[in-house]
């Protein structure tokens, strides 16, 4: 897919060749300030401010990263020394979706759009520990939430382990605009309300012989807070535009957590069979975001139709993990960049 956008945008090129374009804006009293400096700033496929109805869609391709990830080790007898690799959990590229609908010109130069975003990256990862050469898996998890129980029950050394991890990513933005230009520059500060949404789901097993013991956790989180931040276009051409976004966002929530766990064990020392853990937390997560790339706006029908391909780099703090209950060092950082796509109609 990634291949044929490029044939894409050369297609909307020979689109922009063969299009009758009009430009109300051009004559008499509403004429556009693009051409009051004409050494300056470009005609642009809608050079006017008028009030209007928009709607957007934008597909997305991202790969989430998690900071402390960190699944376990392979080592040998004794523990750390010899040949010892460690493992992390990697995510990988997951589509996801983002719609938007917007007012422009609600009152004199002010604007009003909301968005909503949906995303669910998964991660997972195998081990198994060559034990003819003497190996064994040292798991993160276990180690971190029981310690020294973790040894009583013989699982400090596995053979096998096998973790994944899910993340259902929801957003929701209710924001106010206000249109600025300087030059061909159009500046668009905003600022707004903004909420987050973070499921989180971890399924766990490890092995150790014949005993075996599983975990299923949930970690959910739900904040709601304020945004802020500037969207930026720059005309190249007649209807082409370099955009930039940038923003930062600080929600307050709660987090909800629950593990469960379920074992076997077949020597001398027992596991507990089931138990359950669970409990509820206040959480402040500092976010931001940047994206860049570039538009392609038409005049056709009556109607502007304008379709945009960039890249999107987003960041939050404090995020709150499944891993490490048990300890105070239980947040972490959550990172998704990949690519978007879309197109939008200017009723």
């Amino acid at each position: 897919m990634l291949k044929k956008i490029p044939f894409i945008f050369l297609s909307l090129l020979a689109f922009q060749a063969n299009a009758e374009f009009e430009y109300p804006c051009y004559s008499g009293e509403n004429a556009s300030v693009f051409l009051e400096d004409s050494s300056c700033c470009l005609e642009t496929c809608n050079p006017c401010n008028n009030w209007g109805v928009w709607v957007e869609g934008e597909y997305l391709y991202w790969k989430a990263c998690l900071s402390d990830n960190r699944v376990g080790i392979i080592t040998t007898i004794p523990a750390r020394t010899g040949e010892n690799t460690f493992h992390y959990l990697s995510y990988d590229r997951q589509s996801g979706v983002r719609a938007s609908i917007g007012i422009d010109g609600l009152f004199s130069r002010w604007n009003l759009w909301g968005s909503y975003t949906y995303i669910r990256p998964e991660g997972k990862v195998n081990l198994e520990a060559p034990i003819e050469k003497g190996s064994f898996i040292i798991s993160d998890f276990m180690v971190a939430n029981f310690g020294n129980e973790v040894a009583a029950w013989n699982y400090d050394f596995s053979t096998a382990l096998s973790q994944e991890q899910k993340i259902k990513y929801q957003t929701y933005d209710i924001l106010l605009s206000r249109d600025f230009e300087a030059c061909c520059l159009e500046i668009h500060p905003f600022f707004g309300v903004t909420g987050l949404l973070l499921d989180q789901t971890l399924n766990f097993s490890t092995a150790n012989g014949l005993n075996t013991i599983s975990f299923d956790g949930t970690t959910d989180y739900s904040g709601v807070g304020l945004k802020t931040g500037v969207n930026i276009v720059y005309p190249i051409s007649k209807c082409f535009n370099i955009f930039t976004r940038s923003s930062f966002a600080m929600v307050a929530g709660s987090k909800d957590y629950k593990l469960e766990a379920d074992g076997v064990t077949n020597d001398s020392t027992p596991l507990p069979v089931t138990f359950t853990s669970k409990g509820n937390a206040c959480v402040y997560l500092p976010g931001f975001d940047i994206q860049v790339g570039l538009s392609y706006t038409a005049n056709w029908c009556n109607k502007f139709i304008s379709f945009k391909l960039g890249w999107e780099f987003l960041e939050w703090s404090n995020v709150p993990q499944i891993n490490l209950l048990n300890t105070t060092n239980d947040t972490l950082t959550l990172g998704m960049q990949g690519l978007t796509a879309g197109a939008s109609v200017l009723f």
